[in-house]
Formats: structure tokens, sequence, C-alpha cells
């Protein structure tokens, strides 16, 4: 029966908190008054709002790295050729002392990675070449003196469209 008497009383209070509000919301909480009939500890049975603690972080937080996916099956990306620079030949002139002897002259084009093509690979009978193509960007290209006393040349392209001509001079 005390219990029941309790569950009244509580009803009564809840009630009289919600009437003594102007807008229908409560404005003071909590168990019922022990200061003679004041709600919320105002006179009159006005409910006053208390301040309620602000709560403190305590400890640091600490941000972990989020992994990111790692794309699969993504081609390359390819990165530019180098540009080839100015194609020449060196030593030029090749000079020889007579017939019979044989030297090497270097043609190189900077950044060219294909092949370089002798367009003139006899000089007549004058002069013969080993071979007449080789690969850049840098190339050793070696002559033979045939008669002495007589002039001609190579001419030595890239695939660019780029050439230098390479003078052979064969002492008498």
């Amino acid at each position: 029966m005390q219990a029941a008497r309790y569950a009244a009383g509580l009803s009564i209070l809840a009630l009289t908190v919600l009437v003594a509000c102007s807008n229908g919301t409560p404005r003071g909480a909590g168990p019922a008054p022990e200061d003679g009939g004041h709600i919320g500890g105002s006179p009159g049975g006005i409910a006053t709002a208390s301040p309620s603690p602000t709560p403190v972080a305590t400890g640091s937080a600490t941000a972990s790295p989020t992994p990111t996916a790692t794309p699969t099956n993504v081609p390359a990306t390819a990165s530019p050729s180098p540009t080839p620079g100015p194609i020449s030949a060196s030593p030029n002139p090749l000079v020889f002392a007579g017939s019979g002897q044989t030297l090497s002259f270097t043609v190189t084009d900077p950044g060219y990675m294909g092949q370089f093509i002798v367009t003139n690979p006899s000089c007549g009978r004058d002069a013969s070449i080993s071979s007449t193509t080789s690969t850049g960007p840098s190339a050793v290209f070696n002559v033979t003196a045939e008669v002495a006393g007589t002039q001609c040349s190579f001419e030595v392209d890239d695939s660019f469209g780029g050439s230098v001509i390479e003078q052979i001079v064969i002492a008498p």
C-alpha cells in the first residue's frame, strides 16, 4: 500500500512540474523537492533550469592512417622518349696517310636509339667501310683507304631525317 501512495505522489509531482512550465517543457528535473514544496529550488513552485555539467575530454586522441586502395591492372604510364639531338661525326675529316691504312670515325646523335645507315657505302673504289649500319646513340665505323691521293665522303643518316657527311681524305 505504501508503494501505491509513493507512485501516486510521483505522478502528482510530475503533473505539477508540467503545469508549472509555461510552454509544456519541464524546466527542472530531479527528485521530489525537500524544501517545503518549492519545485526546482525556487519559491512559488516555478521550475528553474540548473546548469548541467559540461563533459571534459581526458587523454589525447591519436589519428591512425587509413589505408588507401592500390589500383590493380592499371597500365604503366610510358615515359617520354628522349628527343634526338643533332647528329655529328668525329673526327671529321678522316685523314689517311696513304692507302691500306684503316681508321675509324664515331657518329653521335644524343637520345637516338635507332639505326644509323651509311648511304654511300663504298666511296667508289677510293675507300671502303666495314659496316653500313649500327645502332645509336653512338656508333663507330671503320674505314680503309684504298686509293692514295683521293677524296670522297660517306653520308650517315638516322631515321628522323638527320644526316652527317664524313669527309675522307687519302694522302698521296
